[in-house]
């Protein structure tokens, strides 16, 4: 191979190289690619995902007052304090139509034994003078009203959930 032959492969640019159909499709490619990865990033930091604790609910009404009592296993229960926000979900009234209903944790009962021997622990929130849901239904209180519930521990975005196992080990030390 000679010098001539050096200098015009060297010459040529990296487009000329590529055939002009996939150099197109590539940018495109690309711009899809960052585009995604963009929007993934926006999700991650608005989208909140908060630490919950779940269990059984049954609804009663004492006193013109609306309450729910959660059933609880002992997992996270120490973390549960007055005027945490609660959120239950009624079995007779699917969520996708109705929606839920948002309380406030008032009282936390200590654990009583079930048949099982196991434990589980009562908490107390009030829902109000009337079972209206978050999408704005009246919900019947001529049946006996069932659930499951959750007590919100902790607001926080999906991002800063990623990062706080990295930011525990790193701080540590």
């Amino acid at each position: 191979m000679n010098n001539s032959e050096k200098n015009i492969v060297y010459d040529q640019s990296i487009e000329d190289l590529i055939p002009q159909q996939y150099t197109s499709a590539t940018k495109y490619t690309l711009l899809v690619i960052c585009i995604s990865l963009v929007g993934l990033i926006a999700f991650l930091c608005v989208f909140p995902y908060p630490t919950k604790v779940s269990g059984s609910a049954e609804i009663i009404h004492d006193n013109g007052m609306y309450y729910a009592f959660l059933f609880l296993p002992p997992d996270r229960t120490g973390e549960i304090k007055k005027g945490m926000n609660a959120k239950i979900y009624t079995a007779n009234y699917p969520e996708s139509t109705y929606g839920h209903l948002n309380g406030t944790v008032i009282s936390f009962v200590e654990n009583v034994s079930t048949k099982n021997d196991g434990k589980l622990y009562i908490v107390k929130i009030y829902l109000g003078k009337e079972l209206i849901t978050n999408y704005g239904y009246q919900l019947s209180e001529q049946i006996e009203i069932i659930g499951t519930g959750d007590i919100i521990i902790k607001e926080q975005f999906l991002i800063e959930n990623f990062f706080e196992p990295i930011s525990k080990i790193i701080h540590y030390q």
